[in-house]
């Protein structure tokens, strides 16, 4: 009976053996902090746990993440077919509207990714900025 490989060993057979240590961690990191999201209730909650161990008062956690004020800014901010094809611009816009689909709507981490550039794609697609 031949086992069939797992989606992380195809991965890693595809990435060169020199990358393949840090593939592992992004990959590792990615499932932690999957977990770790799920587990504390999403980011909010999250940071407010980290301020706790660290002996932080909610007023310091608040300061600590300005994420949501920020990523408000960005999903604010009309797309352009400039921003659209803005590598940073394109990951700052799914990243902050991952955080806002984990937040809003308790999904996790990688669905909320893969949503969030789906969204993008098409949204792109709409002003004529294909990605």
């Amino acid at each position: 009976m031949v086992e069939e490989k797992t989606e992380v060993e195809r991965q890693e057979e595809e990435i060169p053996e020199e990358e393949l240590g840090a593939e592992k961690c992004k990959i590792a990191l990615g499932s932690a902090l999957k977990v770790v999201l799920e587990e504390c209730g999403g980011k909010d909650n999250f940071f407010k746990n980290i301020g706790k161990i660290l002996g932080l008062s909610e007023e310091e956690v608040e300061e600590m993440n300005p994420l949501s004020e920020h990523c408000r800014r960005v999903l604010d901010e009309a797309l352009t077919k400039e921003r659209c094809h803005d590598f940073r611009e394109q990951r700052r816009w799914v990243m902050c509207r991952a955080w806002d689909l984990m937040e809003t709507e308790h999904i996790p981490f990688h669905d909320a990714i893969k949503r969030a550039w789906d969204e993008l794609k098409e949204r792109c697609a709409k002003i004529g900025a294909y990605i």
